[in-house]
């Protein structure tokens, strides 16, 4: 009896440690979402136009609007990297257009309520909505849980991760 409790505890160990590995090898994905492609001397780039939200080709010269594009996170390898980034910025313009105003977060804080915060949890890679009556550092609030709820919508983990990395939200 006592091998067979051993053998089931080092099952579910073998299975904790599948999850850690699985879970390393999504944030490294992730991580390369992250990573900013620095183009050549008359290597072609994509960036997104910030009056259509829509991906461009340029060649990169090294003029003061490439080096602002880098400098802004707005130069990527490919179309589809250049496209991804666009999506991104508009589903977080979508995000912030739920967030309450700083002010009334604090006014709020101030007579005691609670205001909705969401962050994101990196072992499980899932984005959490909680509550909280007491300001927190760098976060704005929705008003309520259905709200933030509706606001973060079906946004994927990677997404919201993406989107916060590159200072969207």
């Amino acid at each position: 009896m006592d091998l067979i409790k051993k053998i089931d505890w080092m099952q579910r160990e073998i299975a904790d440690l599948r999850v850690v590995v699985e879970g390393r090898s999504k944030r490294s994905e992730l991580q390369k979402k992250f990573d900013y492609f620095r183009p050549k001397f008359n290597e072609n780039y994509w960036f997104v136009a910030v009056a259509s939200k829509s991906a461009h080709q340029e060649t990169w010269v090294n003029t003061s609007v490439d080096t602002h594009r880098l400098s802004v996170g707005n130069v990527f390898g490919s179309r589809a990297d250049a496209q991804y980034h666009s999506d991104m910025v508009k589903l977080s313009s979508k995000i912030r257009s739920y967030w309450m105003l700083p002010d009334r977060v604090v006014a709020r804080l101030k007579k005691g309520e609670s205001v909705w915060f969401m962050a994101l949890h990196v072992p499980s890679m899932k984005v959490n909505v909680f509550s909280s009556n007491a300001s927190i550092q760098g976060f704005t609030g929705f008003g309520t849980k259905e709200i933030a709820n509706h606001a973060l919508g079906d946004a994927a983990f990677e997404d919201v991760s993406y989107m916060v990395m590159r200072g969207l939200l």
